[in-house]
């Protein structure tokens, strides 16, 4: 978790997967894959004192490295949002489980 804004009621979340193979692709293919990365923006806004709604937007992206003159390394990073139906599903019924997971330990 990066940020929890109980104001705004805005939370950021990230996860960066290094590839621990980077240097050695880059220096055999010349341009190598680092990190796959993915980010969770929520914003949580109360309705009534009991009721609140959720908005969430998934992110997905990549770092990626390729040697430039000189010795040097240009890194460039990209990153999208997720609008597949099946990866958004999949998520939910991950939060979904762990939501009722949690309302067990509270019963």
């Amino acid at each position: 978790m990066e940020r929890a804004d109980k104001e705004t009621g805005l939370i950021n979340a990230s996860k960066r997967i290094e590839n621990k193979n980077a240097a050695m692709q880059r220096f055999w293919v010349g341009s190598s894959k680092d990190a796959n990365t993915s980010k969770a923006m929520f914003y949580v806004e109360a309705i009534n004192k009991d009721l609140s709604e959720v908005k969430i937007t998934l992110y997905e992206g990549a770092e990626t490295s390729s040697n430039g003159y000189w010795r040097t390394v240009n890194k460039q990073t990209k990153e999208q949002m997720i609008y597949e139906l099946k990866v958004c599903q999949e998520w939910f019924q991950s939060l979904n489980a762990e939501i009722e997971r949690r309302r067990a330990l509270l019963q």
